[in-house]
């Protein structure tokens, strides 16, 4: 358990430093077009792998709105703060509450805070499948297959029609596929038969830049605004990808840095566009291109400067909740 643990971390790591570099590249950059392929998908696949029915239908409800939906409020106010301190507000009251509540399914003050409320919607329904699942009394094969069929009907009429709902919900059954699919390979322990040895090496490697190849040939897709370009190439090239990162995190399943960024990864999903706007303040103030710039050098540095702040931020929290743990064991004593 602990190892499978150790590789689901790392994972995770590998997504959130990936959704940062990929925030802080050119719009046109070949990285962020191979990034943004699988990036999301990652998280939604990890979801899956870990998730567990529960059969109090209210109760997981209220476990994920406090996981996702009050950090989505609480972001969502200190984003439109920080945005108001930096910009001109010259949206009116109804655009503001529709962007605070996330009803045309975008917050314009903090785009990346659409991931809290799709995976709140997401886990729910697939809490909901599975209880559900119980119900149907035919063989589990044939419901996982039936299940699969019918969301990838639903996700190609959604895209056919370019439907756009109330919260972002087209954007849901997507990411309940990808989330599915992570379920079933955990189910059917397909993970469990990777050993990642020289054999394995040889196949990986290939793989890797048949990932990038694929990527780029489908071009820049963006799942928060549903754009997959060619759909079935877009799922296969996050499939492709997600499986060479598994084989790297169990490789290394135990990298410190990888590790941090998983536990800061919520954290950085809800934080980044904050930094941004320090950073456009810098840029307008100094005429420099901070974000998004043509120039590699100063993208990695901008993505390095970041990393180097969440880092620097999470092991002060760490020294401190220590220090206050250990007060606190020395008041109880004495």
């Amino acid at each position: 358990m602990k190892k499978r643990e150790n590789w689901i971390d790392i994972l995770k790591g590998f997504g959130a430093l990936f959704i940062l570099l990929g925030h802080v590249v050119n719009n046109t950059s070949y990285i962020k077009v191979y990034l943004y392929s699988f990036h999301i998908p990652l998280f939604f696949f990890v979801s899956g792998y870990l998730f567990n029915r529960k059969p109090n239908i209210y109760e997981h409800i209220k476990e994920k709105f406090k996981r996702f939906v009050i950090p989505y409020f609480i972001f969502s106010f200190i984003s439109f703060e920080v945005f108001t301190l930096f910009n001109d507000n010259n949206m009116d009251k109804l655009e503001i509450i529709k962007g605070f509540f996330f009803l045309n399914g975008s917050n314009p003050w903090n785009s990346s805070l659409w991931f809290l409320i799709i995976i709140f919607f997401t886990l729910i329904i697939m809490n909901l499948l599975f209880n559900i699942d119980n119900m149907v009394g035919f063989k589990k094969k044939y419901k996982r297959a039936i299940y699969l069929i019918i969301l990838l009907l639903v996700n190609l009429l959604l895209l056919k029609y370019n439907v756009k709902l109330y919260f972002g919900l087209e954007i849901v059954p997507h990411m309940l596929l990808i989330s599915y699919i992570g379920y079933i390979i955990k189910e059917q322990k397909y993970l469990d038969r990777i050993n990642y040895s020289l054999k394995l090496k040889t196949f990986i490697i290939p793989l890797f830049f048949i990932g990038i190849f694929l990527a780029i040939y489908n071009g820049r897709v963006n799942v928060s605004t549903s754009v997959y370009n060619n759909y079935f190439l877009y799922l296969l090239v996050s499939f492709i990808n997600l499986f060479v990162y598994i084989c790297f995190s169990k490789c290394w399943p135990n990298i410190k840095l990888l590790k941090t960024a998983c536990s800061l990864s919520m954290f950085m999903f809800c934080t980044q566009r904050i930094l941004f706007m320090f950073y456009y303040a810098i840029q307008i103030k100094y005429d420099i291109v901070l974000l998004n710039s043509e120039n590699l050098l100063i993208s990695f540095s901008v993505f390095l400067c970041t990393l180097m702040l969440y880092y620097i931020g999470y092991f002060i929290t760490i020294r401190i909740k220590r220090f206050f743990i250990k007060e606190a064991v020395k008041w109880k004593t004495e």
